[in-house]
C-alpha cells in the first residue's frame, strides 16, 4: 500500500497515542512502575502472545468460513482478508472500513456473490458480538461470589439471546415486508440470510468456534499477564479481555479503540483486585498485541489486493451501503413486468 507522510504519520501517532492516553485510566498512576511492568514481558513471552493471537484469528476465519458452506474459498485466505480490513480499520475513523474492504476484496478479487458476502458479514458480526456475552455470562456465573456479578451476567444473557434473534426475526418478518425491497442494504441481508436460514448446522457449528475463539485470545492475554506477575485465572483474564473487546468494538469512541480499551481493561481488572499500574501495563500490552499485527498485515498485503491507498478506501466506506444493491431477480423482473402490463 502507499502510504503517504500523513498516513504514516497517523500510524505512528495512534501508537504513541495508545500509550500516552491510556494514563487517564487513572490519576493516581506511578508511571515508572507502569514502565516496569511492562518491560517485564521478555521476547519468549511476545512470541507466545503473538502465535496464540494468530491461532484465534484462524479460529475467527474458521467461524466465517462454516457461513460459506460448499463456496470454494479457504479459511486460510479469509484469515488474511479478515486481518487486512481489521488492520486498515485501525487506520480509519471509520468504523464500516473493515467490512467495506473484506466484501470488496472477496466480490471483487475473489469472485464471490456480494450479497451472500454480506449476510455472512453481517451473521459473522452477530456470532462474534453474542458469543462474547455468552462468554461474559459465564464468566460472571463463575465469579458469582462478587455482589453485582450475577446482574451483569443476566444482563449479558438476555442480550445475547436478543442478538441471535435478530437475524431470525429479520428473515421471517423481512420477507413479508413489500418496503424492504426499498432498502438495499437491509434487502440484501434478508434474502442471502435465507439461504443461512436452513443450515442450522453451520450456525452452531460457528458459534461453537467462536466461544473457543474467545478462550485463545484470553490465554494470549495471559501470556503477558504471565509477565507483569499478575496472579489471574484464565477465567478472569478472558472475563476481562473478552468484556473489554466487546466494549471498544460495539461502542467504537476513538479512531483504534486508543484510550478506551486500556480504560475498559483497567476497570475490568481492578473488579479482581489488580493494580492500577500492573493493570495499566497489561492493557497497553495487549492493546499493542491486538493492533500491531493486523495494520502490518494490511500495510504490506492490501497493495496485492487491488487497494493502494487509504482514499481508495474512504471512498469505498462512504459508498458501501449502495455498493451492495441486490440485483433483480427473475421472479422480481416478471411480477414487476406483469404489473407494467396493460389490463
Amino acid at each position: 500500500m502507499h502510504l503517504s507522510a500523513r498516513t504514516t504519520a497517523r500510524f505512528v501517532f495512534l501508537t504513541v497515542l495508545m500509550l500516552a492516553l491510556a494514563g487517564l485510566a487513572s490519576r493516581t498512576l506511578d508511571w515508572g512502575r507502569v514502565l516496569e511492568a511492562g518491560l517485564r514481558a521478555t521476547a519468549f513471552h511476545w512470541l507466545g502472545a503473538f502465535l496464540l493471537l494468530m491461532a484465534a484469528g484462524y479460529l475467527r476465519a474458521l467461524r466465517w468460513r462454516l457461513l460459506f458452506g460448499t463456496r470454494a474459498i479457504s479459511t486460510l485466505r479469509l484469515f488474511r482478508v479478515q486481518n487486512e480490513g481489521i488492520g486498515l480499520n485501525n487506520l480509519l475513523p471509520l468504523g464500516v472500513a473493515s467490512e467495506a474492504t473484506q466484501w470488496l476484496i472477496l466480490t471483487q478479487r475473489d469472485r464471490v456473490d456480494g450479497s451472500f458476502t454480506l449476510a455472512t458479514l453481517g451473521m459473522e458480526r452477530i456470532m462474534g458480538l453474542a458469543s462474547s456475552l455468552v462468554v461474559m455470562a459465564l464468566g460472571f456465573a463463575l465469579y458469582s461470589g462478587k455482589n453485582f456479578f450475577p446482574i451483569y451476567g443476566l444482563i449479558a444473557f438476555v442480550l445475547a439471546v436478543g442478538i441471535l434473534l435478530v437475524p431470525l426475526t429479520l428473515s421471517a418478518v423481512g420477507a413479508h415486508l413489500p418496503k424492504v425491497r426499498d432498502i438495499p442494504f437491509v434487502h440484501s441481508l434478508v434474502v442471502s440470510i435465507h439461504t443461512l436460514h436452513n443450515a442450522w448446522d453451520r450456525l452452531v457449528l460457528s458459534f461453537l468456534v467462536s466461544l473457543i475463539y474467545w478462550l485463545v485470545v484470553g490465554a494470549a492475554v495471559a501470556v503477558l499477564a504471565s509477565a507483569l506477575e499478575i496472579g489471574l485465572s484464565l477465567a478472569a483474564i478472558t472475563l476481562v479481555i473478552t468484556g473489554a473487546i466487546t466494549f471498544v468494538t460495539t461502542v467504537p469512541v476513538s479512531p483504534a479503540a486508543v484510550g478506551t480499551f486500556e480504560l475498559a481493561t483497567v476497570y475490568g481488572l481492578s473488579l479482581f483486585g489488580v493494580g492500577s499500574d500492573a493493570a495499566l501495563g497489561l492493557a497497553i500490552l495487549a492493546h499493542l498485541l491486538f493492533f500491531v499485527p493486523p495494520t502490518l498485515i494490511a500495510i504490506a498485503l492490501l497493495p496485492q489486493e487491488g487497494i493502494g491507498s487509504l482514499s481508495q478506501v474512504k471512498k469505498l466506506s462512504v459508498t458501501f451501503p449502495s455498493l451492495v444493491r441486490p440485483q433483480p431477480t427473475r421472479e422480481s423482473r416478471s411480477s414487476k413486468q406483469d404489473k407494467q402490463r396493460p389490463q
